[in-house]
């Protein structure tokens, strides 16, 4: 057991530390206060503070974790061995403040503070500390946990680390169960409609190729993701949108059966979770209606989201599924970049700063996902293994968790995702656990 010096304790302060000690280092802590205690213990130890009181290993304290509420943090970045790091101490046995850097990163401290929203209201990735400074692609926290890890294992040689396992999980979403079936009368009365006035003869065949059950409907993909799920022995989650239609909602409706078969389909075959619509983050009460629909759907508790459009507020969003009874959320990433949001490949808990306390909210930040190769990277599906690997042997390097996030419709082989069965393939061998390096 390590024990750990710190002139006052602070919410902020036994989070971090909880953090990496437990889910980083796999190592015991404990935090004190008490400076003789500190002083006649004989074991592992360290003082984290303003000034040295002693000649033990000594971290020189930023403020920010002994701070309610948000100032005006000055993490000015610099390079750091083969990454990078803020909060850049002198007279210290340690160059930067490990723990107040690594809060500052996993609370997501600068969503909190004023930005200049995208066009659906979400914080921008171009926006970003680790965009600006070049280490969006890097697990900072989990970098700068193995460095103090190394010096530890040096330092003290009697401490005892659990080493963590690199885990690889993808994640789909079902925006839009079937691209033709099951949508009524109307809805595909009107896609006749503007397929013929835009002149996209070829969504016209393919609608009434489907709807004449002459050809399968290129968004059911979920016979080949069981496939690829039983072939790489995979452990997937599927995210349903069950939303009323809207404007960005334009999923099936829960009321349809073959819907509903299919859901049943998929929690039997793998894990589901819900897919909060657009349209909750304006209605607070539509969030657990629809988690209510797919929990009677199931016919189990649904504690796992993602927000559809990746629809992401500090703290609000997550405050509102904490009351909903979510449990884990995979929210965070960018659409527009690959990477971690947070600075981190590590589930962590949610820790809200306006209330200044941990919750019981874990998220699972994912690194990768289609739209950003698709849609913002515009390259072709031979290119992606070679976008997606840095980031890859990133995580692999920490053995940390890596997610992805792919879309049913992204494996349908017609229009813009001809060829992405591929790609994904590709990540999926590469990313694999068992591949052997």
């Amino acid at each position: 057991m390590m024990l750990i010096y710190a002139g006052r304790k602070s919410n902020r302060l036994r989070y971090i530390l909880d953090h990496i000690f437990s889910e980083l280092l796999g190592t015991e802590m404990e935090l004190t206060s008490d400076a003789t205690a500190y002083s006649a213990f004989e074991g592992p130890k360290m003082h984290y503070g303003k000034e040295r009181i002693d000649d033990s290993f000594f971290m020189r304290a930023n403020s920010l974790l002994f701070e309610e509420g948000l100032g005006h943090p000055d993490p000015l970045v610099f390079e750091y061995d083969d990454s990078y790091a803020i909060f850049r101490t002198s007279s210290s046995d340690w160059p930067f403040d490990l723990f107040a850097a690594s809060f500052f990163m996993l609370s997501r401290y600068e969503e909190y503070l004023p930005f200049i929203r995208d066009a659906h209201g979400r914080f921008p990735a171009d926006q970003s500390l680790a965009y600006k400074n070049g280490f969006l692609q890097l697990p900072v926290v989990d970098i700068w946990a193995g460095h103090f890890k190394a010096f530890l294992k040096k330092k003290f040689p009697s401490l005892r680390f659990k080493e963590k396992e690199y885990r690889f999980t993808p994640t789909f979403d079902i925006d839009i169960a079937w691209s033709y079936l099951h949508k009524g009368v109307l809805r595909n009365f009107g896609g006749f409609l503007k397929a013929a006035f835009s002149g996209n003869f070829k969504d016209f065949y393919y609608r009434a190729a489907t709807l004449l059950r002459i050809k399968p409907d290129p968004y059911f993909t979920y016979d080949y993701l069981l496939a690829l799920q039983q072939s790489f022995r995979l452990n997937p989650l599927y995210f349903i949108l069950i939303g009323d239609f809207d404007e960005y909602d334009k999923n099936i409706s829960y009321t349809e059966p073959a819907f509903r078969v299919l859901i049943k389909h998929l929690e039997d075959i793998a894990r589901v979770g819900l897919h909060p619509s657009y349209a909750s983050n304006r209605h607070g009460d539509k969030l657990e209606t629809e988690k209510q629909r797919l929990e009677d759907i199931i016919h189990r508790k649904v504690e796992d989201s993602r927000q559809h459009y990746l629809m992401l507020e500090f703290p609000g969003t997550y405050e509102k599924l904490l009351a909903a009874g979510i449990r884990n959320d995979y929210t965070l990433g960018y659409t527009t970049h690959m990477g971690f949001r947070a600075g981190t490949c590590t589930p962590f808990y949610f820790y809200n700063l306006q209330l200044e306390q941990k919750t019981g909210l874990k998220l699972h930040p994912f690194a990768l996902m289609d739209s950003n190769f698709r849609y913002y990277m515009d390259i072709a599906p031979s290119e992606v293994l070679a976008k997606a690997k840095p980031v890859i042997d990133a995580v692999r390097r920490v053995n940390g968790s890596l997610y992805t996030l792919w879309h049913n419709n992204s494996f349908s082989e017609v229009f813009e995702w001809k060829g992405w069965r591929a790609a994904f393939e590709d990540i999926v061998k590469y990313a694999n656990p068992e591949k052997n390096n």
